[in-house]
């Protein structure tokens, strides 16, 4: 693929993001928190899919995010919890202490890269609808994802230009991979590629990153104000000083 349809590719795929990205409605926002009480928590959590056992001493922090409104709505008390450690679990809300003044802590998807070198070991099968639906078009989805991970912007270019491929589970989880990417690659990586970016594409992330309640950026549902807290040298590449 050229650079030059590259670069349409992306500009045309992320000035579209706000009308393909399923919007959900949250009943309260994420918020930081700790265990109410003095007493630890302990529990399952899941790091990779594969189950693991925590505990969380009183006084630690972590990001929680509410219910869905229709899980909400049906009874459900179990509020998302994001560890500093990567590891995902769920709490009852009677167990958290929300501190909703302080600011979000960066999530943790370092452990994602792992994952990442295992999965391109192994031979893509059609189970795998991302990967998949990249070797469609000649992209090797982990190893491209690897090399994103690691500061290759031509990869990183590669990589998000898959995304007028992906629908349906595919694109489910397309989009939760890119943002798992930008949190590995870090805010240097990203703000390097933005700023090599055309205008066009730059102002098209500008719009995505100002999209509240989108599920690609999940639980983060403002991802600009996020964004200015945990990517600063992104955020005034796109957003500029002082906003």
């Amino acid at each position: 693929m050229s650079t030059t349809m590259m670069n349409r590719n992306l500009i045309h795929a992320f000035a579209s993001l706000a009308l393909i990205c399923p919007t959900t409605a949250w009943s309260q926002k994420e918020v930081m928190a700790t265990i109410n009480g003095s007493d630890a928590y302990t529990g399952s959590g899941y790091a990779q899919g594969e189950e693991v056992r925590i505990t969380i001493k009183p006084g630690e922090r972590f990001i929680a995010a509410p219910p869905y409104s229709d899980f909400a709505q049906r009874g459900d008390t179990s509020w998302y919890v994001y560890l500093k450690s990567g590891i995902e679990c769920l709490i009852d809300r009677s167990r958290l202490r929300l501190l909703p003044e302080e600011p979000l802590m960066k999530l943790n998807y370092d452990a994602s890269k792992k994952g990442w070198r295992k999965l391109r070991a192994k031979p893509v099968t059609q189970s795998d609808e991302a990967a998949w639906e990249a070797k469609q078009h000649g992209v090797n989805y982990y190893d491209t994802l690897l090399r994103a991970s690691e500061g290759d912007l031509k990869a990183i270019a590669r990589f998000n230009s898959l995304n007028e491929f992906m629908d349906a589970g595919a694109g489910e989880e397309y989009h939760s991979t890119w943002w798992r990417l930008f949190h590995v690659a870090g805010d240097e990586i990203f703000a390097n590629y933005y700023k090599s970016c055309p205008k066009k594409i730059r102002e098209s992330y500008r719009n995505f990153f100002s999209i509240d309640g989108s599920d690609m950026t999940a639980p983060i549902s403002k991802p600009k104000p996020y964004l200015k807290q945990n990517f600063p040298k992104t955020y005034e590449i796109l957003f500029g000083k002082g906003q």
